[in-house]
C-alpha cells in the first residue's frame, strides 16, 4: 500500500550534541524543538565538558548555545578546545545560536590545517527555530509542495543596492513559479497591484506603532507582508505582526529563513 508523502511521519534529526544551558529563556524554545524532533540529545554544559566527555555515538549536529558574550564556557573563541571538538565530530554540522548581546560572526582560532581563522555558522536565537525547521522540512522532500503564491515580490528599500541582495537570494528560490521581483522606494496602491508578496526592509520600514503600520500597509493589507529588520525590539516585532506583517526576517539574514518566510502559510 502506497503512503501519501503528506501522511508520512515528520523527519527527525538523528542526534544532536547540545552545548550550553537548556533552561535559558532565549533558547528554551529551541530546546523544546529538539525534544520534539531529535531522537538522541547529548547535553554538555560547556565546550570543555564536550571535549573531555564526548558522546558515545556520532552526532549529526552540534548546537552551541551562547547567550552571554562574557561566558567563555560556550564561546568558540575561548582557546583551542573548539578545534578539538570539531576533530571529534568531523562529520557533524556546527551551529552557534547566539543571544542578542553576542556578535553575529565568530572567528575560530587557527588550526594545523588552516593558516588563517575559519568561521563557525551562527544564527540569532530569534531565527534559530525557523532555520532548524527549514532544515527539517527540506529533509522531508515535501518542502516545495502546496506552498502559497509567492511571486511577484516587490521589495521596498531605500536604495537599489539593498534590494539587490534580496533579489539575488530570491533567484536561488527553487519554485516552478516565475521569480518576478521589483524594487520600489515607496509602496502605493497603484504600484502594489498584481503583487503577491511585499518585502519591507527597515531602511524604509523602521519600527512603528500599530496605527503607523496599518497606514504604511494601506490598501495592500490583503497581500503577504514580510519585514526584514535588524534593529527592532521584541515588542516592536510583536506590534508589527499584530498589525499586518505576516513574517519577520532577521538581518543579517539567511537564505533558509527568507525562503521559509516566503513559503509559510498566512
Amino acid at each position: 500500500m502506497k503512503t501519501n508523502p503528506s501522511e508520512q511521519p515528520p523527519q527527525r534529526e538523528s542526534s544532536v550534541l547540545w552545548i550550553g544551558a537548556t533552561d535559558h529563556p532565549e533558547t528554551l524554545s529551541v530546546w523544546k524543538w529538539c525534544q520534539d524532533h531529535v531522537d538522541m540529545i547529548a547535553v554538555r554544559s560547556s565546550i570543555q565538558d564536550a571535549v573531555h566527555s564526548p558522546p558515545r555515538s556520532a552526532v549529526d549536529r552540534v548546537l552551541i548555545l551562547s547567550t552571554n558574550r562574557f561566558d567563555v564556557a560556550t564561546m568558540p573563541t575561548a582557546g583551542n578546545r573548539i578545534t578539538e571538538l570539531r576533530r571529534q565530530h568531523s562529520g557533524a554540522s556546527f551551529l552557534l545560536i547566539r543571544g542578542p548581546l553576542v556578535a553575529p560572526t565568530v572567528a575560530l582560532p587557527p588550526t594545523d590545517s588552516f593558516l588563517s581563522s575559519e568561521w563557525i555558522e551562527s544564527i540569532s536565537s530569534d531565527e534559530a527555530l525557523v532555520y532548524l525547521e527549514s532544515c527539517r522540512r527540506r529533509r522531508e522532500q515535501s518542502f516545495r509542495t502546496n506552498h502559497p503564491p509567492v511571486f511577484p515580490v516587490v521589495i521596498i528599500a531605500s536604495h537599489y543596492s539593498i534590494a539587490e541582495a534580496y533579489m539575488d537570494s530570491i533567484c536561488m528560490f527553487d519554485t516552478p513559479q516565475p521569480r518576478w521581483t521589483t524594487w520600489q522606494r515607496k509602496l502605493s496602491p497603484q504600484t502594489s497591484r498584481g503583487e503577491a508578496t511585499i518585502l519591507w526592509d527597515d531602511s524604509v520600514a523602521t519600527p512603528a506603532t500599530g496605527d503607523q503600520w496599518r497606514r504604511r500597509l494601506g490598501a495592500s493589507g490583503h497581500l503577504r507582508h514580510l519585514w526584514a529588520t535588524g534593529i527592532a525590539t521584541s515588542a516592536q516585532r510583536r506590534v508589527a505582526k499584530e498589525n499586518g506583517i505576516d513574517e519577520i526576517i532577521e538581518k543579517p539574514g539567511r537564505l533558509e529563513c527568507l525562503i521559509e518566510a516566503l513559503e509559510s502559510p498566512r
